[in-house]
């Protein structure tokens, strides 16, 4: 929670560092990420930034932060820990360079790439609406299993038992982005389901838990029939 508490006050310390970008937000820049691969970074009005960075602990989730923007330097501060600059060169090329959580951004660079804005690039490849609609086999943060049914008119229920409902379950609505759906129930849990290579996976937040920080439990997702559930459509 301290954490978050941090991460939450940049954007004020942010503020008077900020400066109007020359392009239109939001930008996408692709990155190396130290390991040979690549990964986008989003950045938004408000100084919000997102990844598609899949190898940290939010998994396919990828990261949240916030970022600014000084003379030819673009600072960006993750949930994670991580912080990335792109720095415009002499050439007119960019260069990321990216810090682990224990470096400072005055030290060595942990890893060093290449930087490039691309345009109409998603930052998760887009899996339709429908692939979300149905029955899904999950785990509790005590790696029970439960089922969630998800509804076409976008409002859901689950069996899980451990919410104020109790063994009657949870009732909630869901929204499609992108590769993933977040169902918010009437217990105060959030479930976030998200398709990345090849499978989908559950993240979960207990009630009063902020998304942006580090979910609570995870387990796969499975879409199953009905009549394994036991639930009536």
């Amino acid at each position: 929670m301290k954490k978050l508490l941090i991460l939450f006050t940049i954007p004020l310390l942010l503020a008077t560092l900020s400066a109007h970008a020359d392009k239109p937000l939001p930008e996408v820049w692709e990155v190396g990420d130290g390991e040979g691969g690549t990964f986008l970074i989003k950045l938004f009005e408000g100084n919000l930034a997102r990844t598609n960075y899949s190898k940290g602990d939010n998994g396919f989730l990828g990261e949240v932060g916030y970022w600014h923007r000084h003379d030819n330097v673009i600072t960006i501060l993750y949930d994670s820990g991580w912080a990335d600059s792109i720095i415009k060169n002499d050439d007119g090329s960019y260069t990321k360079h990216g810090y682990s959580p224990i470096s400072s951004l005055k030290a060595e660079p942990s890893n060093t790439s290449a930087a490039k804005q691309v345009i109409n690039q998603p930052l998760f490849a887009p899996v339709s609406e429908e692939n979300f609609v149905g029955v899904w086999k999950l785990d509790d943060e005590n790696g029970d299993t439960f089922y969630l049914i998800t509804k076409p008119d976008r409002t859901a229920r689950s069996s899980y038992s451990g919410g104020k409902e109790g063994v009657f379950g949870e009732t909630g609505v869901w929204r499609h982005e992108g590769n993933r759906i977040t169902i918010v129930y009437n217990s105060g849990w959030v479930d976030i389901i998200v398709f990345g290579d090849g499978k989908f996976k559950k993240y979960a937040y207990a009630p009063g838990h902020i998304m942006a920080g580090k979910f609570d439990n995870t387990s796969s997702a499975e879409k199953v029939a009905p009549k394994e559930a036991g639930i009536t459509q």
